[in-house]
């Protein structure tokens, strides 16, 4: 076989299995991109309503009349608690363990001290955030 031949054989080889190498790399990457999108868009879904439940049990007067306009099974503060129970046990999946920490402490203790610091704590798990807001410079309106 002639020496031309062999280096255009070898150029062709090279570009193929480079070109599959490419393509499997690319598609790998867009799939895990894909899939912290969905996780993103979850743990969004989930923290919202966990920090609505806790405003609702912060403010039970009102924030059961808001939850019912999305939620009409949910007649009671003792609704309220369960739901949060549950929103509570599922984060386990998703949450991690700071959110985790915050949202227990919430449970012990529902106040608004306790509702910021979950807020935060989720705010750094969704955006890797940090803040140099504490409590002090919240107001509250109760």
């Amino acid at each position: 076989m002639s020496e031309e031949l062999q280096v255009t054989i070898s150029l062709i080889t090279t570009f193929g299995i480079g070109s599959i190498l490419g393509g499997y790399f690319k598609s790998l990457f867009e799939r895990k991109k894909e899939l912290k999108e969905q996780e993103h868009q979850l743990k969004r879904t989930r923290y919202g309503v966990i920090l609505l439940l806790m405003l609702a049990k912060l403010d039970p007067k009102d924030g059961l009349e808001k939850t019912r306009m999305h939620r009409p099974d949910l007649k009671s503060i003792a609704d309220i608690n369960k739901e949060l129970e549950t929103e509570y046990y599922n984060a386990i999946i998703f949450a991690n363990d700071t959110v985790l920490k915050a949202i227990t402490e919430f449970i012990k203790s529902p106040t608004y001290k306790s509702y910021i610091a979950s807020a935060v704590a989720i705010r750094k798990d969704l955006w890797k955030k940090h803040t140099k807001i504490s409590e002090s410079d919240i107001v509250y309106f109760n």
